[in-house]
């Protein structure tokens, strides 16, 4: 017989290297952001209590901790924003320029003035030319809304 098929094989439990904790940064909530074996981490002691309690440690032993900055949102995210909050505005107004036309072509009263329902082509296409405005998309380009057009959105009410 040979030796090794009398060899017993002992099971032994592996075992996960320990975790690598680095830019140890302290939120306002007592969480921490931290770089976890190369990655960004967010540890909080309820969801994550193993790798918060060595977060705590490798602070106790003398590890660099900086309070927490949320995240600059570049250029590119901030026109995705105003973009999207410029496409909610003339969608959410669109019901108003339908109904208007729909009353014009009935014969019927219009709910918007004249006037108002000018304004609010204006206010549309001043939306959709405003990434086209230097230093879109500053908060002061933002094409200002008609003063009744809020009250207006409020609730379409329906003719029966």
């Amino acid at each position: 017989m040979d030796k090794q098929e009398d060899a017993v094989t002992e099971y032994v439990e592996p075992v996960a290297p320990a975790a690598q904790v680095g830019d140890i940064q302290r939120r306002k909530d007592n969480s921490y952001t931290v770089t976890l074996n190369g990655y960004p981490f967010h540890v909080t002691e309820q969801d994550t209590p193993e790798v918060y309690q060595q977060v705590l440690a490798d602070i106790a032993a003398g590890a660099s901790v900086t309070d927490y900055a949320d995240p600059v949102p570049s250029d590119e995210q901030l026109a995705a924003t105003a973009r999207a909050w410029r496409d909610g505005e003339i969608s959410v107004s669109q019901w108003l320029v339908d109904r208007h036309r729909d009353q014009v072509e009935a014969g019927a009263a219009t709910t918007l003035t004249a006037d108002q329902f000018s304004a609010l082509l204006v206010y549309r296409q001043a939306l959709r030319d405003w990434p086209a405005v230097t230093d879109f998309p500053a908060d002061a380009t933002k094409p200002a809304a008609p003063g009744w057009l809020a009250a207006a959105e409020e609730a379409p009410t329906s003719s029966a």
